[in-house]
């Protein structure tokens, strides 16, 4: 027979207890687009303008080498001459303990020191002679210990605490040696006009003063021996005066000053007498 009608629906049954599986990972998405650049920061402050600047060149003896050498601090050079080829004028060289058998001529201005500082004989010696030109102009020197310094042309120059045994001032510039020994075992010749100022040293030996322009001011030494003036302006300030011949102080001609001043003997045993030939006194 025909089927009879749907029987009406029954209640909605229980929910299902929850699943505790992890169903799977999506896939990855797209990259988003990149972001726009961001503005630039401001300017950094300019830094030091080192133009014009001096220079300093090390030069060691012991250490240096003037193949490899740049002359910096670390790696030096080997003589002072390889030194004149870096540097420019008013630049610094700095001389380390050591022997420099070498006769360096400067004709631009240069500032050269011992690279320790005053060592007396022990310092920086340079076992030739050094001459300042007159392109050399207010160059300075200091802590050295030097066989022979020429001052020439029109040239100005400054010594500070250096020994050396042979003076030759021909230049017409002042120039001026502060502390240190002059002339010991060697000899002081001053020719040029200008102001020729010896001050502030332990020992001067021999020197003379021909030049009837010059002037040679000698001032607080501690031994100063056989001043001769053959013509010029010598003046002897606060110094003991030391002479080995019959007088201690000789003048021919120009114009001659001591005050507060000894002379003595070789010795310093007795007071000697002076020679003024010519000239005033």
């Amino acid at each position: 027979g025909d089927s009879g009608p749907t029987g009406p629906q029954g209640p909605t049954g229980a929910t299902g207890a929850a699943s505790t599986v992890t169903g799977p990972t999506g896939p990855t998405g797209a990259t988003g687009a990149t972001g726009a650049t961001g503005a630039t920061g401001a300017t950094g402050a300019t830094g030091p303008n080192f133009t014009g600047y001096s220079k300093e060149w090390h030069v060691s003896g012991v250490s240096g080498n003037d193949t490899t050498g740049t002359g910096t601090l670390l790696n030096p050079v080997a003589t002072i001459a390889k030194a004149q080829t870096l540097m420019s004028a008013g630049d610094s060289i700095i001389l380390h303990a050591g022997q420099y058998v070498e006769s360096p001529t400067f004709s631009s201005k240069v500032l050269m020191r011992a690279a320790d500082g005053y060592q007396g004989t022990d310092g920086p010696w340079i076992q030739g002679t050094l001459t300042i030109q007159s392109g050399a102009n207010n160059s300075q020197v200091t802590g050295l210990v030097i066989n022979q310094v020429d001052v020439t042309g029109t040239a100005a120059a400054f010594f500070n605490f250096c020994n050396i045994t042979t003076i030759n001032k021909s230049s017409s510039g002042n120039c001026r040696w502060s502390g240190g020994q002059l002339g010991l075992s060697g000899s002081i010749s001053v020719t040029g006009t200008g102001t020729t100022t010896l001050e502030n040293q332990t020992y001067i030996g021999s020197p003379t003063l021909n030049n009837a322009s010059g002037n040679l001011i000698i001032v607080n030494c501690r031994a100063l021996l056989n001043p001769v003036n053959t013509t010029g302006n010598m003046f002897i300030v606060t110094s003991s005066v030391f002479g080995t011949g019959t007088y201690t102080v000789t003048q021919a001609a120009g114009n001659l000053q001591i005050s507060n001043s000894q002379i003595y003997n070789a010795t310093g045993t007795a007071l000697k007498p002076i020679s003024v030939s010519g000239g005033t006194y």
